[in-house]
């Protein structure tokens, strides 16, 4: 049975800001593991990454079923990235939060499978933001802070190559839009079959 979603408690905004700590962290722990080469750091990292969090993105919202839960998980990715050096994505995953709010938005979204799964698959599609925003409107402070961090010319060709090329960079989309769909369809489904009965939920 679904909880008021206009009230908040202390508990709601534990669970939240907890289940959001670990979607970073598996996030960041997945972004060191594609760093291995870069096409899987630019070609399969963030499809991979939003698949994976897919499956806690429903436990997320289920678990604190509140308007504004979403934002809260976009805000502290956001926070993440503007500590690290890129202030401009601060600003867009409050958007994407804000998007994903909008789709969650009609009463009753928290226990309807669909609206949860369209809210996740907009949310990590969206993520692609952090490697096209770059290219579109900040390149020089992209450039400068890759080779601050030791990134050589390769890098950067290669960069650009996967995401202006427009093969690749429909493929890329594609791939992430797919992935987050099925991360979060694999939630959806495992709520019942696993999570509940574990006390997960």
């Amino acid at each position: 049975m679904e909880t008021n979603e206009s009230k908040w408690t202390i508990r709601d905004l534990i669970t939240a800001v907890l289940l959001s700590m670990l979607m970073i962290v598996v996030q960041v722990i997945l972004n060191i593991v594609f760093m291995a080469n870069n096409f899987m750091s630019m070609v399969l990292s963030t499809a991979i990454i939003v698949l994976v969090l897919g499956i806690i993105y429903v436990v997320l919202v289920t678990r604190v079923p509140k308007r504004g839960v979403t934002l809260l998980f976009c805000t502290m990715c956001g926070i993440v990235y503007l500590l690290s050096g890129n202030w401009y994505l601060l600003p867009w995953f409050i958007l994407v939060g804000l998007v994903s709010e909008a789709i969650l938005w009609k009463r009753g979204s928290y226990s309807n499978p669909k609206r949860i799964i369209a809210s996740w698959t907009a949310n990590g599609l969206l993520h692609q933001g952090t490697n096209l925003l770059p290219i579109l409107f900040f390149w020089d402070v992209y450039y400068s802070f890759a080779m601050e961090s030791g990134m050589d010319q390769s890098y950067v060709d290669d960069y650009l190559k996967y995401y202006t090329e427009p093969g690749w960079l429909a493929f890329i989309l594609i791939l992430t839009l797919v992935c987050a769909f099925v991360g979060a369809l694999i939630g959806t489904k495992l709520l019942d079959k696993h999570f509940r009965k574990a006390g997960v939920l």
